[in-house]
């Protein structure tokens, strides 16, 4: 059903971007102050050094079961308290109650876009056309990884530690792509039970338009 689709999809991509925080190095995660808290049924996610919507989340509302105002601000509050400004909710359009919009727009947020959440089951993937070498890879090659990501999607350097930590860790595989030698896109997959979130896909400019992500995702 739609309410199932939407409950794997939230829910898994929840539990990667949760996992992902706590895969941060130590000194890393002292120094950016991330948190990672439950709040009802939604997860929060934050680095306190970092004041960054994209960074700073409520992921997973309204779908493990109804939310109540109670619930909401406790999550918001978690951010808040931190003296988080920049944050954003990923709110699914079967999130309940359906009076939660509303209790978002009443705490002084505003839309600001649609995300796109695409998903499929889990029969074998139609081959891709793609002159890249796609391979999986481990520790050795995270420095290459990070870097691709992190200038791809134009992050501050300060994030370079964030961007390769979860490689190697449980439940995550990690490929990276190659024109030649050179390292030149990046993707991602976390596996919870029967279910895998993907996302982190990054290709250097110059190397688009060549099939690097049909082919890793």
């Amino acid at each position: 059903t739609p309410e199932q689709i939407a409950w794997l999809v939230e829910s898994t991509e929840t539990a990667a971007w949760a996992n992902y925080y706590r895969c941060a190095p130590l000194e890393f995660a002292r120094k950016v102050g991330i948190q990672v808290q439950q709040a009802g049924s939604a997860w929060v996610t934050l680095m306190r050094g970092v004041d960054s919507w994209f960074f700073n989340r409520i992921n997973g509302l309204g779908l493990a079961s109804p939310t109540t105002q109670d619930a909401l601000d406790e999550a918001i509050g978690v951010l808040t308290s931190t003296g988080c400004r920049e944050y954003t909710v990923q709110l699914s359009p079967l999130a309940q109650p359906p009076e939660l919009e509303r209790w978002l727009t009443a705490r002084g947020l505003c839309f600001r876009s649609n995300w796109a959440k695409m998903y499929r089951d889990a029969s074998p993937a139609p081959s891709a056309r793609c002159n890249l070498r796609i391979e999986h890879i481990g520790p050795e090659a995270a420095d290459a990884y990070g870097r691709i990501v992190l200038e791809t999607f134009e992050m501050p350097a300060v994030l370079l530690p964030m961007m390769s930590c979860q490689i190697g860790q449980p439940g995550w595989i990690n490929y990276l792509g190659y024109d030649g030698d050179r390292p030149v896109c990046t993707a991602a997959m976390f596996v919870s039970g029967d279910v895998a979130w993907l996302g982190m896909g990054s290709t250097l400019s110059p190397y688009r338009g060549r099939g690097a992500q049909s082919a890793m995702f």
